[in-house]
């Protein structure tokens, strides 16, 4: 008998009966929901949850976040801070019998650009710039801006390099139509190295200049070809912090590299729509960690490589929505490392955070303050604000990056 009843304690025991139990599965399981805000603003971001449940927390050292003891449903995570645009803005969590991880932010700052000035008219005098026939058949128009804020525009019709101050004045010009050195066929890209000279790409001359930051001559390099170091109208020029130099080389649908003394490195690309490859390459920008991004006309869309030419993704396709383009043709990175591209047939600016996501544009046809027609090149300097070539209405236009609202 005391046998029987012991074998029946354990049993019940076993079971999980016995005092304070009523026999049942115990609570329901609980799941988190978590991720990290990164960019400009990071520790300290305000999240709120909403949907299935409720929250608020606030994220911590590296950005991260996290909320617990959620039930199965669907959540939306939405970061917020007072002067700061989050992409996404706000995402959507389903939580189904496991935590979800992975619902990160980037944040940069809510600001827009607003038209600050416009210099320019067709012709040859001083400040006149010919980028086209007759000023009205856009063909190329050339602007970077060295770390002192000067503007040097590659006048494409009159052979030449013009130099302004941040305001528009005209400082210095340089070039004559020819083959010599110093002489200059169709100077499209331009670019200024980390010592302040000036990197030409001749379309005409198939070749690369490099001139002092007041046009005095300093090397050349490149002639008519399909060979190392050859170039087929190449049209853009971009150089990476260390000295290296990368030309688009638009008819032979590829990227050269150089060392900062114009020796080839490396080439990579050929004609097609696949990775890597470019329907026409034109313009060409490389970030402050070495990423190059380029702009594949003919597959309206920008493609990604790092500083070796190994293609990492891209972005973009034919269209007039965001993050569609009609001919993109020049690309800039600012300070912050965001980039812009001009969207030629579209007449807008197209910006991208650092993690290749759209994050907004300006921009419409026309011939008035902050319109366009062609634009063609574009250009940030140290405080964020934008430089367009505005090729068919022959001018350079300026914005201001000013906190949004």
């Amino acid at each position: 008998m005391r046998a029987s009843i012991l074998g029946a304690l354990f049993l019940a025991m076993a079971a999980g009966l016995g005092c304070g139990t009523s026999g049942g599965s115990g609570p329901p399981a609980t799941y988190a929901v978590s991720g990290a805000v990164t960019g400009v603003s990071s520790a300290g971001v305000t999240v709120t949850l909403s949907g299935a449940g409720t929250g608020t927390t606030t994220t911590r050292a590296g950005g991260v976040y996290s909320f617990t003891g959620l039930s199965d449903g669907t959540y939306t995570v939405t970061p917020g801070q007072t002067g700061i645009t989050f992409l996404p803005a706000s995402t959507s969590a389903t939580v189904s019998g496991a935590d979800v991880a992975g619902k990160d932010f980037y944040s940069t700052p809510a600001v827009t650009y607003q038209f600050s000035r416009a210099w320019g008219t067709f012709g040859s005098g001083d400040g006149q710039f010919h980028f086209g026939s007759g000023g009205t058949s856009a063909v190329a128009g050339g602007v970077a801006v060295d770390a002192a804020g000067n503007v040097y525009v590659a006048d494409w019709g009159n052979s030449r390099i013009q130099k302004f101050d941040s305001s528009g004045n005209f400082l210095a010009k340089w070039g004559s139509f020819g083959a010599g050195d110093g002489q200059l066929s169709s100077p499209i890209g331009i670019a200024i190295a980390p010592d302040g000279d000036v990197l030409v790409a001749e379309s005409g001359n198939n070749r690369i200049q490099r001139f002092t930051s007041g046009g005095a001559f300093v090397a050349k390099w490149g002639t008519r070809g399909t060979g190392d170091g050859q170039f087929a109208n190449p049209n853009g020029v971009a150089v990476a912090q260390n000295g290296t130099i990368y030309v688009a080389d638009t008819f032979n649908s590829r990227i050269q590299q150089f060392d900062s003394a114009g020796t080839f490195v490396r080439k990579w690309g050929t004609m097609g729509l696949g990775n890597g490859q470019f329907q026409l390459v034109y313009g060409i920008a490389v970030s402050a960690a070495g990423r190059v991004h380029a702009t594949d006309f003919g597959g309206c869309r920008v493609e990604v490589f790092d500083a070796n030419g190994v293609f990492e993704t891209k972005f973009g396709s034919t269209g007039v929505g965001d993050s569609q383009f009609a001919y993109p043709m020049g690309v800039s990175f600012d300070a912050d490392g965001n980039l812009f591209v001009a969207d030629f047939d579209n007449d807008r600016i197209v910006e991208y955070v650092p993690t290749d996501v759209y994050v907004r544009q300006w921009g419409s046809t026309g011939s008035g303050n902050g319109q366009f027609d062609g634009p063609y090149s574009v250009a940030a300097d140290a405080s964020g604000n934008v430089y367009v070539a505005d090729t068919r209405n022959s001018r350079i236009q300026k914005f201001v990056r000013v906190p949004a609202g």
